[in-house]
């Protein structure tokens, strides 16, 4: 079971941080979730670019890091 917790933390870590690089490349990053929707009723934007789109594909690097770490640590180390 460890295992399968295991992947799927790493499987989401990947996709972190393919997603924060591409947001750090393209300078754009689109909101999603409860944020998204919050904008569709204010009638904002759902798209970010310049220097807040980079910094949230930064942030989403590295919790994509901690994501794998968390992975791997929980492989080798997490409950039977």
């Amino acid at each position: 079971m460890r295992f399968i917790v295991a992947a799927v933390a790493v499987l989401i870590g990947v996709g972190l941080i393919m997603t924060g690089l591409g947001n750090v490349r393209t300078r754009t990053s689109e909101e999603t979730g409860v944020r998204r929707r919050v904008n569709d009723l204010a009638g904002a934007s759902n798209t970010s670019t310049g220097g807040r789109a980079v910094a949230q594909g930064w942030i989403r690097v590295a919790t994509g890091i901690a994501a794998i770490g968390f992975g791997i640590w929980f492989a080798l180390f997490g409950p039977a």
